[in-house]
């Protein structure tokens, strides 16, 4: 027996068994089962209705107010947004200070550390702790 010869013989059966299949589900629809099979249908969708029914009741319905209001609104004083005035004696806060356009000298100079006048091992000991300590951090 050839290859195709087989392949004829396979498709064969198929056809057989694709009729049989086609048969047996005709009879099926056919007899009594449809009848279960469409009130089967029915009442699903009488039940999908009623309960969209029922959730909107629910949903439309006012919902009632806790007994205690927790998150009811609350003065709030001036006392509580700024800070109180300073005594006579200690300077005022600045809460912010205007920007310099452009500095002097005489503004720089509290700022400013000559490094020339520390030397040079101050800060390599400065650069050399820094990098010891970021070392340490690195698994």
């Amino acid at each position: 027996m050839g290859l195709h010869e087989q392949i004829d013989e396979l498709r064969d059966i198929l056809r057989v068994l694709s009729a049989r299949s086609k048969r047996q589900l005709t009879e099926f629809f056919a007899q009594k089962h449809i009848r279960r099979i469409v009130t089967g249908i029915s009442v699903l969708t009488a039940l999908t209705v009623l309960l969209t029914i029922f959730v909107t009741i629910l949903s439309t319905q006012k919902k009632k107010k806790p007994a205690v209001d927790v998150f009811q609104a609350e003065k709030i004083t001036t006392e509580d947004l700024f800070l109180p005035s300073e005594p006579d004696f200690l300077p005022e806060v600045l809460l912010e200070q205007k920007k310099k356009d452009t500095w002097t000298a005489e503004d720089a100079d509290p700022f400013w550390t000559d490094p020339a006048e520390l030397g040079e091992k101050v800060w390599l000991e400065k650069v050399n702790t820094i990098l010891d300590k970021l070392l340490e951090r690195v698994p």
